[in-house]
């Protein structure tokens, strides 16, 4: 009998062939990182209006434990308000209180804690907060018409009865880095994009000309301001006697 011996050869993977596997799947990364990036937003979006929606209900809660009144955390007569909470003490002019609304809520709703996670929208790490109080809710309706704005003697407290359109009247408004700040520019045919959480405990987005313009000056030329510039969801004519989506 006669055994036959076969030798069995490997061809190993030429440096070519490892190059030429490199560049495909680095062209492959390429081409999922847009979707990824876009799954990535859209979970951040969804995450932001889950916070806002929490924010306006626990405004809710909040009339119900101050006889019917929205926050008012704020001194009209004092160049300066001292704000406690969360183990934080700030010191803020009259209409600043609307960027940092959660530190005189911290204590009471929002378990002490400053930052407490809700209150930023996910990848921010710059702001004390990614949500604005809108300062529709410190002044009386007239100061949003500039027909009738005389100045601080309209800067007060607003009640729970007085919103006419709760579900078209935002009461807090998505502010960041990364989507930006929705001012109103005059010249825009439309008003911008915006993100809000609204008086009936809602939230939600609106396409670039779905809300109405702001008061154009917004909180007008005082020392107290905190923007001179109408921005949606914040600056609504008439106050919250007045709507912010069509």
């Amino acid at each position: 009998m006669t055994c036959v011996r076969v030798q069995a050869t490997s061809r190993g993977v030429s440096l070519l062939e490892m190059m030429l596997v490199i560049v495909l799947l680095g062209l492959l990364i390429a081409l999922a990182m847009p979707t990824i990036a876009g799954m990535r937003e859209r979970a951040r979006d969804a995450t932001s209006l889950a916070n806002l929606r929490s924010h306006a209900q626990i405004l809710s809660v909040y009339l119900g434990d101050w006889d019917d009144t929205y926050p008012f955390p704020t001194d009209p007569t004092a160049d300066l308000t001292i704000l406690r909470g969360g183990g934080i003490t700030i010191a803020v002019p009259f209409f600043h209180v609307s960027g940092v609304w959660p530190v005189p809520l911290a204590d009471g709703y929002y378990d002490s804690v400053f930052p407490h996670p809700s209150i930023l929208r996910p990848g921010e790490e710059s702001l004390i907060t990614s949500y604005h109080y809108s300062p529709t809710f410190i002044t009386d309706p007239q100061f949003w018409n500039l027909e009738t704005r005389t100045g601080p003697a309209q800067w007060g407290p607003v009640g729970g009865h007085q919103p006419v359109f709760p579900s078209a009247k935002a009461i807090s408004v998505e502010f960041s880095t990364s989507r930006g700040v929705p001012v109103f520019a005059p010249s825009q045919q439309e008003t911008p994009a915006f993100t809000g959480a609204f008086c009936d405990g809602s939230a939600s987005a609106h396409p670039r000309g779905s809300s109405t313009p702001p008061v154009s000056t917004g909180e007008g030329d005082y020392d107290a301001s905190l923007h001179r510039v109408g921005i949606v969801g914040m600056h609504t004519v008439n106050g919250v006697r007045g709507r912010d989506i069509r």
